[in-house]
């Protein structure tokens, strides 16, 4: 796959097939994603990941912890967020809602399905040392990038996912993971679903001249 047909055909995968991803496979795509650039060369991606009995053992605590606890599964945002940021948030929702009545699922198929990771085999957490944040925030950024991309190539789909941050208390006691690291995002990992309509969405991007100045 020539890479700039990688970069404009990678879209997100939020159906995968009940198909197991050899470890080799899954070792490959992250050893691809590690030569993502970052600051000073620090590498500060964390990385924990499940598949098999432990995956589903872990989908079944965070769905057992959803809407308890008052738990919030929304974004932090430092502040208001200007409009023309969540018009295009409100843009996708109104785009992807016909893909998801073909499919059969509701409104709130997003949330409840990333709490199950879309039924990805493998699922992968990034973390951050707390040091690292949130300056280093954007090393963890190009390394979804390396990775989606990777995975793209290799055959598979990949879903970047935040809205585990509601239980990710879960999460850490799942792994055991030092109160040091701070959650960033998660990934699922899988071979997609093409017989999934939600599959064919592909969300649009604004025009060039709304987002770049140049004097």
């Amino acid at each position: 796959m020539e890479l700039i047909e990688g970069l404009l055909t990678r879209k997100v995968t939020r159906a995968f097939l009940d198909k197991p991803v050899a470890m080799e496979k899954i070792r490959e795509v992250l050893d691809i994603a590690r030569h993502a650039p970052s600051g000073s060369n620090m590498q500060p991606w964390e990385l924990f990941m499940s598949c098999g009995e432990e995956r589903n053992e872990l989908v079944r605590l965070l769905n057992e912890a959803y809407g308890k606890d008052g738990r919030s599964y929304s974004a932090n945002f430092s502040g208001k967020v200007p409009k023309k940021y969540t018009k295009r948030t409100e843009s996708l929702l109104k785009s992807m809602k016909p893909f998801l009545e073909e499919a059969g699922y509701d409104s709130g198929h997003i949330l409840k399905g990333s709490l199950s990771f879309f039924n990805a085999p493998a699922i992968i957490f990034a973390y951050i040392h707390r040091s690292l944040s949130p300056s280093r925030l954007a090393c963890i950024g190009s390394f979804m990038a390396y990775f989606s991309l990777a995975a793209h190539a290799k055959g598979l789909g990949s879903c970047p996912i935040g809205y585990v941050r509601g239980a990710e208390d879960v999460i850490r006691d799942f792994y055991r993971i030092p109160e040091d690291l701070e959650f960033v995002v998660a990934f699922a990992l899988g071979y997609r679903d093409a017989s999934d309509p939600l599959n064919s969405f592909a969300s649009s991007r604004v025009p060039l001249d709304e987002l770049f100045t140049a004097r």
